[in-house]
């Protein structure tokens, strides 16, 4: 960990108080007392085991009390995105106290950059189908935006009840990547339903808050960021915008940092258009190419390519997760925005996952695993992203600017942040997010610093932040630990 965010550690210590002070006890059946992989103490209690949602929903949460002040630190909630994808993977990969060993997946390793420094932090894992969450007398995972909502907002007062001297401790909700969804609807229903809990932010990570925007933006991403060339950036901006009486230098030099006037990339119905737009997102989904993060490696395991080759188009395109993992994920959501026709179909052939995760279901899975998490041995095996949950999922919204308008007008803090090489929601559709919502401006777009360095740009509105971190991808927390800690500690305190 570098000098100055030890310093900066130090500091918001100091201003907490007495560091050794402690909260009652959680449920002692919930209390995880010997965690498999571990070679180091703890200074810190943590529990694992299920939360009430609705109709027999069981949502699987793992809390981490903080090592600082418990009594006194703010709460956060913690969510992965998807729609589908586990939180116990920002547990175990990005801010939780513990990374696996990807060399020795029975070995945790403690995470120097671990949130759970600064504050008490639940891992939840919803919706129901997801991770170790389960439905009671049932399989039938068809779920909603609006019914997700409900469901963490039933399981969080349920924790509640479990730990009510949390409740008058700050609390923040807190997610990445579809969680741009789950963080907003999730407080607007605290906000409008539950006035006892304290709740006073929230912050997203490279978040889907504007399926449009997102689209619109990619394409710009894409070209400027040299995924595909002139020739179907000509034929984009030709058949996509309403430039009739523009040249073909005028349409090059449109600004990539604002939507270009008259452009419409995301269901355009000229067939011109979605053609050309097929051709870019083709090159965006390249079987070699990191959605989540353009500038990093495809790292994969091998058996998962020999599989992929023997069914390569006949589950994708049926609406049927593969492989189950986060980058399947991320592609999926080019379908959501762009539209999932047969022309987008046959043009992009998907491509092997470029996250590989199985060393975290490798850890999870493990029995002795298993029983220190109180799992129940009825209970689904771990995996990051559940097919069942994602092929029977309704995306009800398409954007969340009236839920934040709503929680900043309330006074509620935001933080809007995100890796700038990521593909999966890149930073300009958010940034384009941000500046929409109509927000007096505070401070203009400007660098914030890190060991000395720059470590990306920032812009401070009424009641939110909008901030990019330089050369991260979509799980800024895994990529960039030391500056993701630095924004969730400049947040909260």
């Amino acid at each position: 960990m570098s000098r100055s965010l030890v310093f900066l550690l130090f500091l918001v210590s100091l201003a907490a108080g007495n560091p050794a002070s402690s909260t009652p006890s959680g449920p002692q059946a919930d209390l995880i007392t010997d965690l498999p992989g571990l070679s180091f103490k703890l200074d810190f209690k943590q529990y694992s085991g299920y939360l009430d949602a609705t109709e027999g929903r069981k949502l699987h949460y793992w809390f981490v009390e903080s090592e600082r002040s418990p009594s006194e630190d703010p709460l956060v909630l913690w969510m992965n995105g998807g729609p589908g994808c586990s939180s116990l993977a920002g547990l175990l990969t990005e801010q939780g106290p513990f990374r696996v060993n990807r060399s020795n997946p029975q070995q945790l390793l403690l995470n120097d950059y671990r949130w759970n420094q600064v504050a008490n932090v639940i891992f939840l894992e919803a919706p129901a189908g997801v991770g170790f969450s389960y439905i009671e007398n049932g399989e039938d995972y068809t779920t909603d935006d609006d019914q997700v909502a409900k469901d963490n907002h039933k399981a969080l007062l349920s924790f509640f009840e479990k730990f009510p001297q949390f409740k008058s401790n700050p609390f923040f909700v807190t997610g990445e990547s579809y969680g741009g969804i789950y963080v907003p609807t999730l407080s607007q229903r605290i906000l409008r339903n539950s006035p006892d809990i304290n709740l006073q932010g929230f912050a997203i990570g490279n978040g889907y808050v504007d399926r449009e925007k997102l689209g619109n933006s990619l394409i710009l991403f894409g070209y400027f960021h040299g995924v595909f060339g002139r020739t179907i950036w000509t034929n984009l901006i030709k058949s996509c915008c309403n430039f009739a009486n523009a040249s073909q230098s005028q349409m090059l030099l449109v600004d990539p940092m604002s939507k270009p006037q008259g452009c419409q990339f995301v269901e355009n119905p000229n067939k011109a258009c979605k053609t050309a737009v097929n051709a870019a997102l083709a090159n965006i989904r390249s079987n070699d190419i990191n959605i989540y993060n353009l500038y990093s490696k495809c790292d994969f395991p091998e058996e998962m390519v020999e599989r992929m080759n023997t069914v390569h188009d006949r589950l994708i395109y049926a609406n049927v997760s593969f492989g189950k993992s986060r980058e399947h994920h991320a592609k999926k959501l080019l379908f959501n925005i762009f539209g999932n026709d047969e022309q987008l179909a046959n043009s992009i052939k998907d491509s092997p996952p470029c996250i590989d995760d199985s060393y975290v279901g490798k850890y999870l899975n493990q029995r002795s695993v298993r029983a220190a998490l109180h799992i129940p041995p009825h209970v689904q095996n771990w995996d990051i992203c559940s097919a069942d949950v994602e092929s029977t999922y309704t995306i009800k919204y398409k954007t969340m600017k009236p839920q934040i308008l709503e929680l900043l007008k309330a006074g509620k803090r935001g933080l809007i942040y995100n890796g700038d090489v990521d593909m999966a929601c890149n930073f300009l559709g958010d940034e384009w997010f941000v500046d929409d919502l109509g927000l007096p401006l505070v401070s203009d777009y400007k660098e914030w610093h890190l060991n000395s360095q720059v470590a990306g740009y920032v812009k401070h509105f009424d009641n939110l932040v909008y901030a990019t971190v330089k050369g991260s991808g979509h799980m800024v927390p895994e990529d960039k630990p030391e500056a993701a800690l630095a924004l969730i500690v400049g947040f909260l305190e």
